[in-house]
């Protein structure tokens, strides 16, 4: 079994929701990280419209600003992030290969 992992580093402007990964059919794990100081609503397939159309994480809070996602239950859509203050977010998207 061969198994990568590629991570993405995207810093978003106020307000301006941003691609942050296309679409990956082959995707196996997904682990979506705040590490800027705002929170950064994430939504799969469409951009979010406001900070309460999609998940939200904030590393300042006590639920923490990182969610890992593995196994068939793992999204392949694309994925937009929106920050109403502009953030840094990191997606780390895992590909296992063969068996």
């Amino acid at each position: 079994m061969t198994a990568s992992v590629t991570t993405t580093t995207v810093v978003l402007a106020p307000a301006t929701p941003t691609l942050i990964l296309a679409a990956d059919p082959s995707r196996t794990s997904l682990l979506r990280s705040v590490s800027g100081s705002n929170p950064c609503t994430f939504k799969f397939q469409t951009p979010p419209a406001s900070v309460a159309d999609g998940l939200v994480l904030d590393n300042s809070t006590a639920q923490g600003g990182r969610q890992l996602i593995t196994g068939p239950s793992t999204p392949v859509d694309a994925i937009y992030g929106f920050s109403t203050l502009g953030t840094t977010v990191c997606c780390e998207v895992g590909h296992f290969f063969g068996s």
